[in-house]
Order: structure tokens, then C-alpha cells, then sequence
């Protein structure tokens, strides 16, 4: 085999089988990429346009008010409203805790301010229940809570006694208790 000249023949596309007994030789720049079939390029495009138009179609849907939310053991302030009281709508309570200290069962819970007014001087009574009660079901407990002042956009800490025939470890755990309230002060 000769050496290559300086003058050599650029590459071409496409080259003639090597004869026996001859070596391969490759050009670099050469067009030997391995292509992706044709097949799995088109798996790809539904796949991408599938989901393309399904986050198109939750994303369009869901500002139209078609997607409907899922249901939540969270109430809003306003899913508690009694007819009535001005502060009821404003108010909420959250952080349902059960703490057993001497054998005696407490409440510990947090009442939001949603307003940009302080309220003072409020009084709760609260009815707790479970998430799953019916209706008709007896509550676990019902008891009067002096709140006091909230201020505007605050919360309070409070920890109250409950009356309970059922020791702690008898009651629902946090996440499946619900506590609904109406405003017993000011009137």
C-alpha cells in the first residue's frame, strides 16, 4: 500500500465496499450518523402533541370553572356562615390539636382573622365532629371558647377544656376531625 498523496480526493457520501483484503478507511466528516427510525419519531411526536394539548385542555379548563376541585376536610370561613352574626364570615378555626394532660382532655386550635379589622371581645362556641359524621350523629364535644381580641389579619392561640366521655387515644386524630362554630359575643 502506497502512502496517501498530498492530493487526495475529497470524501463522498458514499463509498464502494472495500475489496478483500483491502482495510475500510473512514473520512471524518464522513455521513455515517446512525438515523432514528422512523417509527419511534413518530411516538415521540404523539406523545409531545398528546401532551401538549392535555396540559392545554386542564390549563383552559380549569379557568372556566369545568374543573371541579377536589373536596377537602378545610373549610373556608364562608362554608361556616350562619346567617347573622357580621364577624361569622371573617372568622376561622384551624389547628384542631387534642392534648390529655391529668386524664383531662384539652383543645388546642387557632382562630383566624380574615379581616382587615380587629375584632375584639369575641366569643365562640364551637361543635366538634367528625369529618365522616352524619347529620344526625351526636358531636364529640361542644363548649364555649372566650376568644377575646383578634386583631386584623391575626391569629390567637388558644387551648381550651373539653367535655368528652372518650379518653384521647379514643378520639379522631387531627386530620379527620372538623370543628364548626357560631359567634356567641358581641352581640
Amino acid at each position: 500500500m502506497d502512502a496517501p498523496s498530498a492530493w487526495a480526493p475529497p470524501p463522498q457520501a458514499y463509498s464502494a465496499p472495500p475489496q478483500p483484503g483491502q482495510q475500510e478507511v473512514y473520512y471524518i466528516g464522513a455521513n455515517n450518523k446512525k438515523r432514528m427510525p422512523p417509527w419511534l419519531g413518530a411516538v415521540l411526536a404523539i406523545v409531545v402533541l398528546g401532551g401538549g394539548l392535555f396540559g392545554l385542555y386542564k390549563y383552559v379548563g380549569s379557568r372556566n370553572g369545568t374543573d371541579t376541585p377536589a373536596s377537602s376536610t378545610l373549610e373556608t370561613p364562608g362554608e361556616q356562615a350562619i346567617a347573622g352574626h357580621p364577624y361569622q364570615k371573617h372568622l376561622e378555626l384551624a389547628a384542631l390539636r387534642l392534648i390529655e394532660s391529668d386524664k383531662k382532655v384539652s383543645l388546642r386550635f387557632s382562630v383566624v382573622n380574615h379581616s382587615a379589622a380587629d375584632l375584639a371581645g369575641v366569643g365562640l362556641r364551637v361543635t366538634l365532629t367528625t369529618t365522616a359524621a352524619a347529620p344526625g350523629d351526636a358531636p364529640l364535644s361542644v363548649f364555649d371558647a372566650k376568644v377575646g381580641d383578634v386583631g386584623a389579619y391575626d391569629v390567637k392561640e388558644m387551648e381550651v377544656p373539653i367535655k368528652t366521655a372518650k379518653r384521647v387515644y379514643e378520639l379522631p386524630d387531627w386530620q379527620f376531625m372538623k370543628a364548626s362554630f357560631e359567634i356567641t359575643a358581641p352581640k
